[in-house]
């Protein structure tokens, strides 16, 4: 389960996915502190963030035996910004030398929502479950201020509509505009979206209100009673640790055997359907039509020759991503199938939309009033 931090998690029960593994992410960690629910796994792909948060950070490295988290997959430039002792640690994985080794990482754009579920399909998961993945961002929170090139909370806000509590961003903390470019995270999510679905790894993205429209849409109601415990630890040899920054092989050795597990049931059938033609049919041009040996072998070459063409049209998505040559999956866009789930996705946004402009109608109305106009002439979202 990919656990996002967006406003539809608010109030969420996180005691229903206690036996779900799942990825947590970013400054979560605040709410984990007050609640004793921790993930199983810690992604933080923000060179910002990151650097903003490295105390707390290496806090949660050095506690993982209490808080349960097993591996932290964090940016080389946080890695060697933290203490010695943690920079070492066997549950810290450098993301930035595993994408040498697992070229699909390079997917771009890149954001830590959308390379979680990388993440969750190369440790070997088949089925990734969305929460609280909203992508509906205030690019300012109130109390924010520019500093540089980044965003710096200079005052507590006293509610964040970016996330589900309003404790998760406090004075001092330093972030990324969320769209820096024109729907960056919605990308993201559609640039990663052809590789799981060619891999065999199943979304479901159970946020209604949610702007991503590159996966199905379940209602978490319906799924719940089908998660079951926690899977013993995917066994992912090869993964950088800390600063040891030496080969790390995961990468295409799982992408190649994922590809191969990908292979569509009719292509599997056509292919066994050849070499059982192939086993057979020179017994039945000898017997029925007592053919010449020539003929039997032009006819096997022929048959050969296309089984070889069969299996390395297949192939070649997984050598595309064992070797790097990811450029035709970048940021490609909604793929025809998800027109359904664009459709309700746009609906729902509609009618947050609607809900906002009466809300926004109202507070001008009070303002009007009592002659108490917000400043410029505006009414604050927040």
């Amino acid at each position: 389960m990919i656990v996002g931090n967006g406003p539809s998690l608010r109030g969420f029960d996180f005691a229903r996915i206690a036996n779900v593994d799942c990825i947590g992410m970013n400054a979560a960690y605040r709410f984990w502190h007050e609640t004793g629910w921790y993930p199983r796994y810690y992604i933080c792909l923000d060179l910002v963030v990151g650097l903003s948060h490295k105390d707390a950070i290496a806090d949660l490295i050095r506690t993982s035996k209490s808080n349960g988290i097993e591996l932290f997959f964090l940016r080389q430039n946080l890695i060697q910004a933290l203490p010695e002792d943690v920079q070492t640690s066997e549950s810290v994985v450098d993301f930035d030398a595993w994408v040498k080794n697992a070229p699909v990482l390079a997917i771009n754009p890149l954001t830590t929502g959308s390379h979680s579920a990388l993440i969750g399909a190369l440790l070997g998961y088949d089925r990734l479950i969305l929460l609280g993945i909203d992508c509906d961002y205030v690019e300012q929170v109130s109390g924010a201020k520019l500093d540089g090139r980044a965003l710096e909370i200079a005052t507590t806000p006293e509610s964040n509509p970016n996330y589900f509590f309003d404790g998760y961003q406090v004075a001092g903390d330093r972030y990324n505009v969320p769209n820096p470019q024109p729907d960056l995270h919605i990308r993201s999510w559609r640039a990663v979206a052809p590789y799981l679905k060619d891999t065999g790894v199943r979304v479901w993205n159970c946020n209604p209100v949610s702007l991503v429209d590159a996966f199905d849409f379940r209602r978490f109601e319906d799924i719940e009673d089908t998660l079951g415990e926690r899977l013993p630890r995917p066994a992912a040899p090869g993964l950088p640790h800390g600063r040891k920054t030496g080969p790390a092989h995961v990468g295409a050795a799982t992408d190649l055997g994922r590809a191969g597990r990908g292979l569509r049931p009719w292509r599997q059938a056509i292919a066994a359907g050849i070499g059982l033609l192939l086993l057979v049919l020179p017994f039945v041009l000898s017997t029925v039509f007592a053919a010449p040996a020539w003929v039997l072998v032009t006819a096997n070459t022929f048959l050969i020759v296309v089984l070889l063409a069969g299996l390395g049209f297949e192939l070649r998505r997984a050598i595309r991503f064992a070797t790097g040559n990811t450029s035709d999956i970048r940021d490609e866009g909604a793929t025809p199938d998800m027109r359904a789930s664009a459709a309700f996705s746009k609906a729902s946004v509609l009618a947050k939309e609607l809900r906002s402009l009466e809300e926004r109608l109202d507070t001008q109305d009070i303002c009007e009033d009592s002659d108490d106009r917000p400043e410029n002439g505006r009414v604050n979202r927040d």
